[in-house]
């Protein structure tokens, strides 16, 4: 019926009313992007602190690129569909790069490929100069690398006793490679700042790298006394500045922590501060729980807390007594959100939302933010996990609700955990000066 018709003055208010609606909608929208590019620029911006990221891990997709056709090494192709492919917006939480993001295991095959292609002296200088360069765009201001020092470049088919190539190296001379880059990379931006008390002229702080010597637990207690002496040697020569710590990390299923606490406890001795690798694994409420996994799990986590590290990396799954234990004597813990939602493979509860899944899933990140116990954000394995600091600090900010001063708190009270505790007072009165430069007037 025309009742039931519109008018042309009708339909005119109609259309007007619709666009209007759409210019409101694109109007929020833009605000929306407005602030949160804002928000990401702040983050960018804020000094960070590094304290949970191993070499290996750093490396850049195109770099591993071009190492397997140097070296003639096939990349499993599922894993690189898209070559030299960057991050999308910085404070996009849920598209990776081509829609997908990597499953753990994809990670896993990433590391075993990683592993073969870093296989001489130019290529382990080139990763570490890469990372140095990459945390430093993230303004991160204290780093520590961590690395498992290994031969590169051993030609045993030659003699009995093995041969290694002109760019291949004992462990003595990996861990001479890294700070031998270190020193480079500091040298180069002595040059850019107008001396190491003050602002740099483009407004960054400079990056103070330091290493960790890592022992990777599915090796031989024979190797993790190795790794302790070269790193007691090099925290004890009087032209180190570089290494200041040993970890205990790797494939937590491999052996047990008590075989390698008397490396861990020469390492003490010798003065250098120790990291943990723990409970990333579940375990059992009980030590007398039947399941036997379970059951080693609770045990080596109740000896690592006796032990008492400087430090522990993740702490993902721990008894009742471990978190007793904790409140009542906290020990540090390295958080590194998206490689631990990865591991626990809780993004995909969230339809590929890490934010939500931080929330929702993570079993111990909300406890922490609210019980204000003492954690550090890191990246773990920034190249392989697609991710880097600023992103890091975003998604904890989003995931939590922080305000801009709560996150230059956090960042402040994790240089009380960095391994070199001489910089402690400087780094905190360099962060200090630029929060106070960028507080509203």
């Amino acid at each position: 019926s025309k009742s039931m018709r519109e008018s042309p003055e009708d339909a005119a208010v109609g259309k007007e009313t619709t666009n209007t609606s759409k210019d409101c909608c694109n109007d929020s929208t833009s605000k929306t992007t407005a602030k949160n590019d804002e928000e990401t620029n702040r983050i960018a911006a804020l000094p960070k602190i590094e304290l949970h990221a191993h070499l290996n891990g750093c490396i850049r997709e195109q770099t591993l690129l071009d190492l397997a056709k140097q070296s003639d090494i096939t990349l499993s192709p599922h894993l690189h569909p898209h070559r030299g492919c960057q991050l999308q917006r910085m404070n996009d939480h849920t598209i990776q790069p081509h829609g997908k993001r990597r499953s753990l295991n994809d990670c896993f095959e990433i590391f075993d490929e990683i592993h073969n292609c870093v296989n001489d002296l130019e290529a382990l200088k080139r990763i570490t100069r890469e990372a140095l360069e990459d945390f430093e765009s993230e303004n991160v201001v204290y780093l520590e690398l961590r690395s498992t020092p290994r031969c590169l470049g051993l030609l045993s088919n030659n003699n009995a006793n093995g041969r290694r190539s002109e760019s291949g190296c004992d462990k003595r001379g990996y861990i001479s490679a890294i700070l031998e880059e270190f020193g480079s990379f500091e040298k180069k931006q002595s040059t850019q700042a107008q001396n190491c008390s003050t602002i740099d002229t483009d407004g960054r702080l400079p990056l103070i790298p330091r290493l960790i010597v890592s022992i990777d637990r599915s090796g031989t207690v024979a190797e993790a006394m190795e790794n302790v002496s070269l790193a007691t040697e090099f925290f004890n020569s009087s032209l180190n500045q570089y290494v200041v710590g040993v970890d205990l990390g790797g494939n937590p299923l491999k052996n047990d922590f008590s075989d390698f606490e008397p490396a861990l406890q020469m390492a003490r001795k010798a003065g250098l501060k120790i990291s943990v690798h723990c409970g990333e694994l579940p375990c059992a409420e009980q030590p007398t729980d039947p399941n036997p996994t379970l059951r080693k799990a609770h045990l080596e986590i109740k000896s690592c807390l006796q032990f008492i590290p400087d430090r522990l990396g993740h702490a993902l799954f721990l008894p009742p007594s471990a978190w007793d234990i904790l409140h009542r004597n906290p020990i540090p813990i390295e958080c590194c959100p998206t490689s631990n939602v990865m591991t626990l493979d809780l993004v995909h509860h969230q339809h590929g939302d890490i934010v939500q899944g931080l929330q929702n899933h993570h079993p111990r990140l909300s406890h922490w933010m609210a019980n204000n116990y003492p954690i550090s954000i890191s990246t773990d394995d920034p190249g392989v996990f697609r991710t880097n600091s600023t992103r890091e600090w975003l998604l904890v900010k989003m995931a939590f609700g922080l305000s801009a001063q709560q996150v230059g708190e956090m960042v402040l009270n994790a240089v009380d955990h960095v391994f070199d505790v001489d910089l402690q007072l400087t780094l905190k009165n360099r962060i200090i000066k630029v929060l106070k430069a960028e507080e509203p007037s």
